[in-house]
């Protein structure tokens, strides 16, 4: 399987030349060792010395460099739609569309469009289809917390900014200075919501004959920092507009979920939160991200051949998705979600049941079994192996997590109760997102 991977790059002072390929492969299921890359070379060895059960892996996994396809400046966030590849460059202030085409048995990056945003620093970008049909790439500026609107042609290419929603507000944290866009999520109902890490909030968005209108504004408490957002499987769902968003927020280091409720003329537009998960984070720990792992995808990937399956189908290279239909069952395990802690650089586990997310704890999930004393699979979760753990992506029953500051990605893989075990470590250059393609 093809992944894009990119990073921060010299503009920022770190090492990222562009949009890389990487070749992921899984030979499971069977037994296998945790690898290791140094120098261009795969290693085989046992994260704890002796090559007991306890310790190997089911299968072997790598994820290999295989040059650059774009030579772009920090291209820290991607957004893959169709055929077309959208890079936000952080550092520049623009962003940029790629075709994407095959060559070979590989894949290949043709640039169609670069453009300047209306904002500074911008830091996600997602594809938001209006009531009209037409189609849209929305851009969070982080630097001064606008959130830009640009049309999209048939091809790809990208217009200037039609809209420009400037941010406002400031939180009680130092970087709480003044307004931070940070996220875009459209929702199965049609509206758009954004985060604003530095004002503490999200606001919510309605398409009205192909324009954007900001509709309502859901406030969070002060140094909350909402980040990253992803969709959930909401158990009985019976139409669009029945819909679990969990929210991670950098600051609090808790996972917020919002759920339709309340009337829709309220100023949150009838968006509460129902719950909120706090994540065991330590002192200067900050909540990075979020990869949601369908139980779907475990039981596909234990059986023979599934891990191949499960990391080639579609839905499985989702940075999150909802699952099938067998995972809506209330009450259930449904799926685990893992989201990233910057700063003591662990992963921490919440399983999703009934709707509802628990952060699991020692002794919380028998049938993975472990042992309660295990040391990587306490109440704080495990070692995300790498530093700075920047984005977490599910790939088939692994989650991989790119480790920015220590250059390198970490895989891991996924087994019984939803126990992560390190797969492999591999080389990358300043990773902060990664794309697997279909």
């Amino acid at each position: 399987m093809n992944v894009l991977v990119g990073g921060f790059g010299s503009l920022h002072g770190q090492n990222s030349p562009g949009i890389e390929r990487f070749v992921y492969e899984d030979d499971a299921p069977g037994r296998g060792r945790v690898r290791e890359v140094r120098d261009g070379a795969s290693v085989s060895s046992h994260p704890h010395g002796a090559p007991d059960a306890a310790d190997c892996t089911e299968g072997s996994v790598s994820l290999t460099n295989r040059g650059v396809l774009a030579s772009l400046p920090s291209p820290t966030w991607l957004c893959h739609d169709a055929d077309i590849v959208y890079a936000v460059l952080e550092d520049s202030d623009e962003v940029a569309s790629l075709i994407l085409g095959k060559d070979g048995d590989g894949v290949r990056l043709r640039l169609r469009s670069r453009i300047v945003t209306t904002g500074k620093g911008p830091t996600h970008a997602a594809v938001a289809v209006d009531d009209l049909g037409g189609r849209h790439l929305l851009v969070a500026n982080y630097g001064n917390g606008a959130l830009s609107v640009h049309s999209l042609a048939e091809d790809g290419g990208m217009m200037p900014a039609a809209q420009t929603f400037e941010g406002e507000g400031s939180g009680p944290l130092p970087a709480q200075e003044g307004p931070h866009a940070h996220w875009i999520l459209p929702l199965p109902d049609g509206r758009v919501l954004s985060t604003d890490l530095g004002a503490d909030r999200i606001y919510v968005h309605a398409w009205d004959c192909g324009t954007l209108q900001r509709i309502g504004t859901i406030r969070l408490k002060p140094g909350t920092g909402p980040r990253d957002m992803h969709i959930l499987p909401t158990p009985l769902a019976r139409s669009s507009r029945d819909w679990t968003v969990a929210v991670v927020c950098e600051w609090s280091c808790e996972v917020i979920v919002l759920r339709p409720q309340g009337s829709p003329l309220d100023e949150d537009c009838g968006i509460r939160a129902v719950q909120n998960v706090p994540l065991g984070a330590l002192s200067g720990d900050q909540a990075a991200s979020l990869a949601y792992m369908p139980l779907s995808v475990l039981r596909q990937s234990e059986g023979a051949g599934g891990a191949d399956a499960a990391a080639r189908d579609p839905e499985g290279c989702a940075h999150c998705d909802p699952g099938s239909d067998s995972d809506r069952e209330g009450g259930a395990i449904q799926g685990y979600a893992y989201v990233g802690l910057r700063g003591s650089d662990r992963i921490v586990a919440l399983s999703y049941a009934g709707g509802s997310l628990v952060r699991m704890e020692r002794g919380s999930s028998p049938e993975a079994r472990v042992s309660p004393d295990d040391a990587e699979w306490v109440d704080r979760g495990v070692s995300a192996a790498g530093s700075r753990p920047r984005q977490l992506c599910r790939i088939g029953g692994c989650i991989v997590a790119a480790n920015e500051a220590s250059n390198e990605l970490s895989v891991f893989r996924v087994g019984p109760g939803g126990y992560p075990r390190l797969a492999g470590r591999f080389p990358a250059n300043s990773p902060t997102v990664l794309v697997p393609l279909p």
